[in-house]
């Protein structure tokens, strides 16, 4: 059976130019398939889709959803760039006028691209700056020795989440060790605002970001707050290849509150976040200050920013920053002794993983089998428990009064799943 599998591979050749092409893509950076590339879309949360087919006739037939610009390369099998070439897009025939290396470029008729323009190499969301060399630059320079610890300890955090996952050691370098070759080499992880990071008091003037003790600006818009801190991921102003990552709170206890670990809020473009701690089933744009995209010219745009939901919010636990630095999540209930010890059980997630709900000194602690290390849950509600490892919340529910629990883990790191209690 092999052999034959390995002979009929062998003898098939994929079809390197197909008439008949389908695009749906999440990024810029993935958005292409054989002789249709997308290079611009409207909304960076939706999908790009394209279903592209050359046609008899010399005609391109292009539908899309999400796509303001587009580059078809067809080869001459299926288009003769020698004859009037066709294009019907969206149901609209469209000129044709770029054919320099046998490119068509199409644009939508309201797309308006300015001179600094999103492009597939180069789109955000604060996620990507991982796709390009980078450097995690650690401010040093602040006046409140408090955020210099903060930003110190915000680092060891993110070294050590990259050495877990990739084995090596990221590129750090202290705000005053940093050269003119290495602004124009990497993407720069900004540790600090301009009062706290020489390499942000340098940056900030050439980038649209503004942060104060009571407010934050991002490209003229607005936002109030009260001890907060500003992520966000904009072109690096000294190489249009490189990113500029900034991370910067309104005071220290503001920028204590950046958890590199809540990877889901890397998936977008900048976010602004505070005390407020996401409970299970409610999403991360609900509990933010405020979250969203930039639209392809870099710009701010009502219309790719979520802001937060003030009476969710005003329902959620908060985070208090301790004398160590270390933060303690305050809630509006306290369980009951007895409601606590029903919680105690195993709880399996997958065949070879299963968390573990026991009690010791007067705390509910979880341990999951996967990662042998236990973590302390803390009560924010008579059901609702936060750890702060990760970031999540664990609720217990049950459908009756003698039924067993089913745990939910929600979003950590943007996602939920739940388990069953063994009986």
């Amino acid at each position: 059976m092999w052999d034959q599998t390995v002979s009929w591979m062998l003898e098939h050749k994929r079809n390197s130019m197909p008439r008949h092409v389908r695009v749906r893509a999440a990024n810029l950076r993935t958005a292409s398939a054989y002789w249709v590339k997308v290079t611009q879309q409207y909304d960076p949360a939706e999908f790009m889709v394209v279903d592209a087919e050359a046609l008899d006739g010399n005609i391109l037939r292009i539908d899309s959803k999400n796509v303001c610009e587009m580059s078809l390369t067809p080869a001459e099998s299926l288009i003769d760039f020698s004859k009037p070439i066709k294009v019907v897009w969206n149901g609209k025939a469209v000129p044709v006028d770029n054919l320099q290396a046998r490119n068509i470029v199409l644009k939508a008729e309201d797309y308006k691209p300015a001179s600094l323009k999103k492009t597939p190499r180069l789109a955000g969301p604060i996620s990507d700056y991982t796709n390009t060399p980078f450097m995690i630059v650690v401010g040093t320079i602040s006046n409140n020795s408090m955020t210099n610890k903060i930003i110190e300890q915000k680092a060891g955090i993110m070294i050590h989440l990259w050495k877990r996952v990739q084995k090596y050691e990221p590129r750090v370098k202290k705000d005053v060790e940093v050269t003119e070759e290495d602004l124009n080499k990497y993407s720069l992880i900004l540790l600090g605002g301009p009062e706290d990071n020489k390499i942000s008091k340098l940056v900030f003037e050439k980038i649209p970001f503004q942060v104060k003790s009571d407010e934050i600006i991002i490209d003229g818009r607005s936002f109030k707050v009260n001890d907060a801190v500003l992520e966000a991921v904009y072109p690096n102003p000294y190489n249009a290849e490189r990113y500029v990552v900034v991370v910067v709170g309104t005071s220290a206890t503001g920028m204590a509150f950046f958890d590199p670990r809540r990877t889901s809020l890397f998936e977008s473009d900048f976010y602004i976040a505070d005390r407020i701690v996401p409970k299970a089933g409610v999403k991360n744009e609900k509990t933010m200050v405020a979250s969203g995209f930039f639209n392809y010219n870099w710009k701010i745009d009502d219309a790719l920013v979520n802001v937060g939901d003030e009476n969710v919010r005003s329902k959620c636990p908060y985070m208090v920053v301790n004398n160590d630095l270390s933060t303690k999540v305050v809630g509006f209930a306290k369980p009951s002794l007895e409601l606590m010890k029903s919680y105690v059980g195993t709880y399996p997630t997958a065949a070879d993983n299963q968390i573990i709900i026991s009690y010791e000194n007067d705390k509910l602690i979880g341990f999951q089998t996967y990662t042998e290390r236990p973590v302390v849950l803390q009560p924010i509600s008579e059901k609702e428990f936060y750890f702060s490892e990760v970031n999540g919340t664990v609720s217990f529910e049950k459908d009756g009064p003698t039924d067993d629990y089913t745990l939910t883990i929600g979003y950590q790191n943007g996602q939920e799943f739940t388990a069953e209690k063994l009986k």
